[in-house]
């Protein structure tokens, strides 16, 4: 599991360095990164990357393959993207960071993705702005998240064979 969990932080870091974004940690079996703005173009890279990363054939590497034909673990990314304010910089001995209501209603919205059975959901403020967006991303409805008082509406990433911006 850990060589596995090594080949994904590899391949986390290649496609979202790649397409601009900041990894701020890996945690676990996750990953926490961003984009330093809100334009369409940082929305249409991080929804490369959310493509990318939670596409099947991502999950065909030996070291995965081996895991679900040998001990029948399978292992599939979910992406939560939100768009919203955030404080960046050093929260204590050496630990830069990105917090923030946004930080929480992102993962909040990650979590969604595996009671609504989808890969991967962007939060409303994703879309606000992007019409074009609309054309990638279709509503999966309001939803009641733990620790906000108002429920938040999510789109799933519609599964377009490839994507041409």
């Amino acid at each position: 599991v850990a060589a596995m969990l090594r080949e994904w932080y590899a391949q986390c870091e290649k496609v979202l360095k790649t397409r601009d974004a900041i990894i701020d940690k890996f945690i676990g079996d996750g990953v926490f990164a961003y984009w330093p703005g809100d334009d369409i173009s940082s929305r249409i890279k991080a929804t490369e990357a959310a493509k990318i990363l939670s596409s099947p054939d991502s999950s065909e590497s030996p070291k995965r393959k081996w895991l679900k034909e040998n001990m029948n673990l399978e292992v599939h990314c979910h992406i939560g993207l939100n768009i919203g304010d955030v404080a960046l910089g050093a929260m204590g001995r050496g630990v830069n960071t990105a917090v923030g209501e946004a930080v929480n209603v992102t993962f909040r919205i990650e979590s969604l993705t595996r009671k609504l059975q989808v890969p991967v959901l962007a939060g409303a403020p994703f879309l606000n702005g992007w019409p074009e967006g609309l054309q990638l991303y279709q509503n999966a409805g309001i939803h009641p998240v733990k620790g906000q008082p108002d429920p938040v509406e999510v789109y799933s990433l519609i599964d377009v064979p490839t994507m041409s911006f």
